[in-house]
């Protein structure tokens, strides 16, 4: 059975789709300090050595060949130079 609709109604359903949805005040900040909190206490699963090395991979790379150069100059003296440029060519 299909039911006719009265011009009226037809009015008002069309009226409904064209508002504009506007969130509560206050909804997105809730979600934003939830969203932190949850971040916060899964970020904490990793130790302070693991995320310098799986966030920051450059920093830890860097970090790790200064140490070495400097052991490498410490104990081969300023033959290190002379080496790296043989090697250079």
């Amino acid at each position: 059975m299909i039911e006719i609709m009265d011009d009226r109604e037809l009015e008002k359903m069309i009226k409904t789709v064209d508002i504009e949805v506007v969130p509560p005040e206050g909804l997105k900040e809730k979600l934003l300090a939830r969203v932190r909190d949850v971040d916060d206490k899964t970020g904490s699963i990793m130790t302070p050595f693991e995320r310098f090395i799986f966030e920051k991979p450059l920093r830890t790379a860097c970090s790790i060949s200064f140490t070495i150069s400097g052991l490498l100059w410490a104990i081969m003296g300023s033959g290190l130079t002379k080496l790296l440029i043989g090697m250079i060519g």
